[in-house]
Order: C-alpha cells, then sequence, then structure tokens
C-alpha cells in the first residue's frame, strides 16, 4: 500500500487552503463530498498518479484548510478552488468533484469556465432545481426549494445545469429521460 500524500497548503485569499498532491501528467483536481477532506481521495491519489497530476483540496472549514468566513456561498468556494488552480499554475483542469463536491465543480465550471478542461461528477448534487427543463422564470421551479441550509447562498440557480451555457451542456440520452 503507498504511503498517504503529505498534506501541503497555499494561501488563496489571505486563508490557507490545504491539499495532497501525487504523480505528473495533465492535472486532476478532486473535491470531496460534505463532511470529509482530501484523505477520501487516498486510493484515488495513488491509483491516478501515474497519469495525472492529482491534486485533492481540503475544502475550507475541512482537513486542514482555514475556517470559511461566516456567510461563506458555494460561489466563493468555487472562488478559492480557482484561486488554488491558480496558485499551483495548473491550468485548465480536469475537476472531479463527489457528492457536495460535484456541485462545487458545477459552480467552478459556472464562474470559470477558462479554468477546466473537463468535468466528472460522481453521485452528485446540482443544485434544487436542476429538475427545469428550460431557465426558471420564478423561483422554486416545480416546487422545488430555492436553496438550501446545507448550501446556502445557491439562490436555486447557482448551479442549475440550464445555468451553463449551451456549448458546454451536454444532452441526456433518449434512455436516460424518464
Amino acid at each position: 500500500m503507498a504511503a498517504e500524500a503529505a498534506l501541503e497548503r497555499v494561501t488563496v485569499d489571505g486563508r490557507t487552503v490545504a491539499y495532497r498532491r501525487a504523480g505528473a501528467g495533465a492535472p486532476l483536481v478532486l473535491l470531496h463530498g460534505g463532511w470529509s477532506d482530501s484523505r477520501a481521495w487516498g486510493p484515488q491519489l495513488a491509483a491516478l498518479s501515474s497519469d495525472f497530476d492529482v491534486i485533492a483540496w481540503d475544502t475550507p472549514g475541512c482537513g486542514g484548510s482555514d475556517e470559511p468566513p461566516d456567510g461563506v456561498t458555494l460561489g466563493e468556494l468555487a472562488d478559492a478552488v480557482a484561486g488554488l488552480v491558480t496558485a499551483l499554475g495548473v491550468r485548465p483542469v480536469h475537476l472531479c468533484g463527489l457528492s457536495f463536491g460535484g456541485g462545487l465543480a458545477l459552480a467552478v465550471y459556472q464562474r470559470h469556465p477558462e479554468l477546466i478542461r473537463s468535468l466528472v461528477l460522481a453521485d452528485a448534487y446540482a443544485g434544487w432545481g436542476v429538475h427545469c427543463r428550460r431557465p426558471r422564470s420564478r423561483p422554486g421551479c416545480n416546487g422545488h426549494r430555492p436553496s438550501s441550509p446545507a448550501h446556502p447562498g445557491t439562490g436555486g440557480t447557482a448551479t442549475c445545469p440550464a445555468s451553463l451555457p449551451a456549448r458546454r451542456r451536454r444532452t441526456r440520452s433518449r434512455s436516460s429521460r424518464r
């Protein structure tokens, strides 16, 4: 079994952001789920490091990262991911998010598309309102909650696929529509 990647740190907007890094190649940034940290990606750091420069971050408030400011929004966390990528000089990146990290990955793409080479969303939360097939004309489209206490500041549309530029949106296959 490979040794756990050491925790490294960088300063982004005056706050410490911790991450683990292994390998060489195209940059792959891993965003963990809620109530977790970069250690959750240990097996992937080991397995993918022969092909990628794998970077697993600690969301502010998790692992070795500083606490976020009070009232931090998903957009501000996305800016912190962008700050990490920029500080490490590894753009554009393959960005992979697990669960909450998937919603965060979408927010990073929405706010900083120039940083993203590809997105991988695993067991992802994409925000309330993703069931809308067109941009919403009113809050709480189709009766869905416009925001979530677990993801403050999303406003219900921060990561809605309908808000992504059409050139990057992919159409679901017929078999996945139900």
